[in-house]
């Protein structure tokens, strides 16, 4: 009778634990939208998800391309990253193969990284320079927001691949990256977000 009823807990567990990423984040996810300049149309599967500034909830899934759109400005395609849902792995080892096979079909494995996208639309009639610079500013926001807090990390121990990255994106030689570090890191401790960040950092370090 005990190892009936041992069974049966065991069971329900199981179950309670099925699709666990599901039941805790969701099958989607909020993901916000900015740009320059602002008002630009964003698309997903053809579909019109709205204008930015944007925070719109996107279904999670794998292999996802946006479109950004407006009069006058080149068109702008990014694909959106994805990892596996930290959730994920709990599903896998509580729910075994059945709760992450549900958690896969459900599109709730994957999370976007990064949740925060900036996209800069080059004007039709732009000259070659300012399309390569605002090319770079793109870059240093989007990386930014996407490597935030393995960049973080590195300021704070001064060394590291993700720093290393960002100097040869902001075009600092190798004499000025001490001075630069300082500066990112009191930049880092003014900002109250992600985003506040990565547009503090393209003001001090491209000309506007």
């Amino acid at each position: 009778m005990r190892q009936r009823n041992l069974i049966a807990f065991l069971l329900a567990s199981a179950v309670t634990a099925t699709s666990c990423a599901t039941i805790m984040d969701g099958e989607s996810q909020t993901v916000t939208f900015n740009s320059n300049p602002n008002e630009v149309e964003i698309f997903l599967d053809g579909k019109k998800l709205g204008v930015t500034p944007l925070t719109v909830k996107i279904k999670r899934e794998q292999n996802k391309m946006f479109v950004a759109k407006k009069e006058g400005y080149d068109e702008q395609q990014m694909v959106m990253s994805t990892r596996l849902n930290s959730w994920f792995w709990g599903n896998f080892i509580t729910g075994g193969v059945l709760g992450s096979t549900t958690d896969y079909a459900s599109g709730a494995a994957y999370e976007y990284s990064p949740n925060n996208y900036y996209v800069t639309l080059t004007p039709q009639k732009a000259s070659e320079s300012l399309r390569n610079q605002l090319e770079r500013e793109m870059w240093a926001r989007n990386f930014i927001l996407g490597s935030y807090w393995h960049l973080a990390d590195d300021i704070a121990r001064s060394r590291g691949e993700y720093l290393s990255s960002l100097y040869a994106i902001l075009g600092i030689e190798t004499s000025q990256q001490e001075e630069a570090r300082r500066n990112l890191s009191d930049l880092l401790s003014k900002s109250h977000n992600i985003p506040v960040f990565a547009e503090s950092v393209v003001d001090q370090y491209f000309v506007q």
